[in-house]
């Protein structure tokens, strides 16, 4: 199985839970990137992409697919 094949098959919110991460109501977490006290990551499900609003993040944006 390819790793495009294997992308496809796996949503974001499959890969949010096998983490543990679990958004809250407004769809935010805590980052996993750096060090953060509130929530500043965004998820979006239907991009299946991630947003961290932090300035402190290296890793401003993650797209999944």
């Amino acid at each position: 199985m390819e790793i495009a094949e294997i992308k496809s098959r796996l949503t974001l919110a499959n890969l949010l839970s096998y983490y543990s991460l679990k958004p809250d109501k407004n769809l935010r977490l805590h980052c996993p990137f750096h060090d953060d006290k509130t929530p500043s990551l965004q998820v979006y499900y239907k991009t299946h992409t991630a947003y961290c609003f932090s300035s402190n993040c290296k890793t401003m944006a993650r797209a999944w697919m």
